[in-house]
């Protein structure tokens, strides 16, 4: 009776110890196995936020003649045009950050260097270049890894911009 006991308990110990062993895999950041996650392919901007613009020209002029300038942002590549965002109008410093979120804009080229230009629009003549922003996705990841918020400096350097980020 004594045999089988031991010999059950023996068998029990095998199979639970069998069963354990240190894992090498990669741990995700909460401390969770990474094991069925896989390599983001997809990137998209859903929203853009302006968090400081210069107030002036070149010139030392304001943008607007009496009041703040109206904020818009083109999204290009080279010279083609892929998205413009609506005109926020008469902003001033407490207004910021500025935040544009809606339809999000697939980043397909990874490689691709994309320029964000930040305007002030005028009806009567074309609008002004405020300043711009550059970067490209690979640039992005290798800085920052699959981050969710991108925050850079553009010129000129007190034009500041973050873009929120998903990655898929």
């Amino acid at each position: 009776m004594h045999k089988k006991i031991y010999t059950f308990c023996f068998i029990c110990l095998i199979a639970l110890f069998s069963g354990c062993s240190k894992s090498n895999s990669p741990t995700s950041p909460n401390g969770g196995s990474n094991n069925n996650l896989s390599q983001p392919t997809e990137v998209r901007i859903t929203a853009v936020k302006i968090l400081g613009i210069p107030w002036a020209d070149v010139y030392g002029v304001g943008w607007d003649l009496f009041t703040g300038p109206d904020i818009f942002w083109k999204l290009r590549a080279g010279s083609t045009l892929y998205l413009t965002s609506q005109v926020i109008y008469d902003i001033s410093s407490a207004n910021l950050p500025i935040t544009w979120s809606g339809n999000a804009f697939l980043l397909s080229n990874w490689g691709q260097t994309y320029t964000l230009d930040v305007y002030d629009f005028d009806d009567v003549s074309d609008s002004d270049l405020i300043g711009s922003v550059s970067f490209s996705v690979n640039g992005i990841k290798s800085g920052n890894g699959f981050t969710s918020l991108y925050t850079t400096t553009g010129s000129p350097g007190t034009l500041q911009i973050s873009l929120q980020l998903e990655w898929k």
